[in-house]
């Protein structure tokens, strides 16, 4: 059985826990936490993506009620 790790949340790499006052190792734990930010929105666009797929297949819904959803909710979101 292939178990897949997922990193810490809110994304804190395992080294942020620590706390380190050295700048390269704060820099490095930058580095993995954006990391682990990328791979968390691959996996949210895969998920969203496969959902959307299925809705449009069985006729659930049909793109443009998609976009139009998306665009209604991103008005009322919107905090820019």
């Amino acid at each position: 059985m292939n178990q897949r790790k997922t990193p810490p949340y809110p994304f804190q790499s395992p080294t942020t826990a620590s706390s380190s006052t050295n700048p390269v190792m704060e820099h490095v734990d930058l580095i993995a936490q954006l990391a682990d930010i990328k791979e968390a929105l691959y996996h949210n666009t895969l998920l969203l993506t496969a959902i959307i797929e299925i809705l449009q297949q069985n006729k659930i819904c049909s793109g443009k009620q998609i976009q139009e959803k998306v665009m209604e909710l991103d008005r009322e979101l919107s905090v820019w």
